[in-house]
């Protein structure tokens, strides 16, 4: 795992520092997700404040976040019962009593 430096983003104009294992390209399209976001919220929002749609924003991106989590957890679970089970079957055909299959 690389080391996590401090970088400069520009979200909106506004810069920030940022502790991050993300190379520079991968900064810019962390920063243009996240203008997106706040832009897609921004025009439907009740409240126009860029800090209110920031806010928006924040919590879509951690749903979303959130979902792919989820997503991820039942996926790797998937993988290990499966694995295990060829695991299983693999022991089970190369134990000495089993039959060879010509």
């Amino acid at each position: 795992m690389a080391n996590k430096e401090k970088k400069i983003i520009t979200v909106l104009g506004k810069t920030y520092k940022f502790d991050t294992e993300l190379d520079d390209l991968e900064l810019t399209a962390l920063s243009q997700y996240v203008e997106e976001k706040i832009s897609t919220v921004g025009a439907t929002a009740d409240v126009q404040t860029t800090s209110y749609h920031a806010i928006l924003a924040c919590l879509y991106i951690g749903e979303e976040n959130l979902r792919l989590k989820e997503n991820y957890d039942h996926l790797n679970d998937l993988i290990t019962k499966k694995t295990n089970t060829l695991l299983n079957s693999i022991d089970t055909a190369l134990s000495p009593g089993s039959k060879e299959k010509n």
